[in-house]
């Protein structure tokens, strides 16, 4: 960086903005030769911009100058000047913290995990955001019409959910019918002896687990009108406390 520095002061045509004493900086540009990016008209074109502070903010002399060299690179029209271009990076920034959706940004960036882009070509990228955007349109619409039943895990009152919160939710509820589906094979196997099936041929045992089935949905809806008449959550009664009653 001190030999960029150095080359910057020994051109005469660099311009040095002075911005307080102790700190100037200058901008500059170069055109850029990358395979596939820009165009005759719109060449690819990198913009810097070189700090050099030699008193700190607080009017303390630096032993040694410091330097920050910064980059931007584009492919905007000719019109667009260096300061331009700096400008419309500093807005876009501003436009994502201050705008009227910031958290949607914020959505779009950290949720879908596009902080950085995957690629470095610009059709690649604009194809992962379009990705992007359509997942996010689809977990937006799973948010707000199906995960709003009463099973649904409301932390609070919104009008909208974050990403990464349906997403969250949709992996507890799929792990919810995971925890169900476990225990409804355990109750086949142990509670209504499933676990080995005695008959010797493979009709019999079709046979036998559509029996057991069907008791299996009998004790259940016995279970689903007791709750009802006690008026208590059904899921709260335990199945084998119900098959011991049953098979008295």
């Amino acid at each position: 960086m001190e030999a960029v520095a150095e080359a910057r002061k020994a051109d005469t045509s660099t311009q040095w903005v002075i911005h307080r004493p102790g700190k100037r900086e200058c901008i500059w540009q170069e055109t850029l030769e990358l395979a596939g990016v820009g165009s005759e008209s719109n060449p690819a074109r990198r913009v810097y911009r070189l700090t050099e502070r030699t008193i700190d903010k607080h009017g303390v002399v630096l032993l040694l100058p410091e330097y920050v060299l910064e980059g931007w690179t584009t492919t905007l029209p000719a019109r667009f000047s260096a300061t331009g271009i700096i400008a419309l990076y500093c807005d876009h920034a501003t436009h994502e913290q201050f705008g009227k959706t910031p958290s949607q940004h914020s959505e779009f960036k950290t949720d879908m995990d596009l902080e950085r882009l995957p690629s470095g070509k610009f059709d690649t990228n604009y194809l992962a955001c379009q990705l992007a955007a359509l997942a996010m349109n689809l977990l937006r619409l799973i948010g707000q019409h199906t995960l709003n039943g009463p099973d649904a895990p409301v932390r609070h009152a919104a009008k909208r959910r974050r990403i990464k919160t349906v997403m969250q939710e949709m992996m507890f509820k799929a792990g919810r019918m995971i925890k169900h589906a476990g225990r409804f094979l355990r109750n086949l196997k142990t509670t209504m002896g499933m676990d080995i099936l005695s008959c010797q041929t493979p009709q019999m045992n079709e046979n036998q687990l559509w029996v057991h089935l069907l008791a299996y949905n009998v004790i259940r809806l016995l279970m689903a009108q007791v709750a009802a008449n006690a008026s208590v959550n059904p899921r709260n009664l335990s199945f084998k406390h119900a098959v011991q009653l049953c098979t008295k």
